[in-house]
């Protein structure tokens, strides 16, 4: 019936839902006193739960790439933190 296919479509949502969530990817600079950073920038993403995902790396002239961070999704708060240390 009508009524039971909506309440299908509901719980197929409701279940998508759950299964996609946003991740946090942070890139921290060095200050200049060589010991504490500061947040840069961030960039913000969607993955499904149980995904590994890889954080973009970027290049910032004058600071040293670190290594790539993968992660696997899980429900609720997902961050991947870069640190950049002067070159």
């Amino acid at each position: 019936t009508v009524a039971d296919y909506e309440i299908v479509e509901d719980e197929i949502e409701e279940t998508e839902k759950k299964i996609k969530t946003t991740y946090t990817i942070n890139y921290y600079l060095m200050n200049q006193d060589g010991k504490n950073y500061t947040l840069f920038e961030s960039k913000t993403s969607d993955a499904k739960v149980g995904e590994k995902v890889k954080g973009e790396l970027k290049e910032y002239k004058n600071y040293i790439t670190p290594k790539e961070i993968e992660i696997e999704i899980i429900e609720g708060e997902n961050t991947i933190n870069y640190y950049y240390n002067r070159k």
